[in-house]
């Protein structure tokens, strides 16, 4: 664990935490909600899991989750821990070898075709698709393409570029 993600955690799940709060007060206050929830099997247990679901990490774990919306976080949490291993294969073993563990190992390991499922796996291709053009900063790359020399027409042809690669993977 490095500096930036103990920091990107925090800032990730600091607004998460506020309105974690609020919800659960405002639900205890309503219906009970959070004690039905969480301690229906016991004290310890009811304890163990509210702090889970407070860590952003009662999807992972399969935990009782306060709102069933929140069910990404645990991906947020998953993503901030893996991105730095991420960018050291990637940079170790290139890009292709860690784009197929994301396609081919979840598969294997959990027997589902994991795009568009609503799990921690659902958006890591997008997320690390994103990390790899932030590193090796692709759409800088793209804007300072030269197709040809006007550069009205450069800018007119790269945004044409741009909308058939959009059409294209719809």
């Amino acid at each position: 664990i490095n500096k930036w993600t103990v920091s990107r955690y925090f800032k990730t799940l600091g607004g998460f935490w506020f309105w974690y709060v609020i919800y659960f007060v405002a639900m205890f206050l309503y219906n009970g909600y959070p004690k039905k929830l969480y301690f229906s099997s016991g004290i310890v247990r009811g304890l163990v899991y509210m702090v889970i679901d407070f860590l952003g990490l009662a999807e992972l774990f399969g935990t009782p989750v306060l709102n069933g919306s929140w069910w990404y976080m645990s991906a947020a949490v998953v993503y901030i821990a893996l991105m730095p291993l991420v960018v050291r294969w990637t940079k170790k073993w290139g890009w292709f070898s860690l784009f197929a563990a994301i396609v081919i190992i979840p598969r294997i390991l959990f027997n589902s075709d994991f795009f568009g499922a609503s799990n921690i796996f659902t958006f890591f291709f997008p997320v690390y698709f994103g990390a790899l053009f932030a590193e090796f900063r692709v759409f800088e790359r793209i804007e300072s393409f030269v197709i040809v020399k006007n550069k009205k027409l450069n800018e007119i042809l790269l945004f044409g570029f741009g909308v058939v690669i959009v059409l294209a993977s719809i």
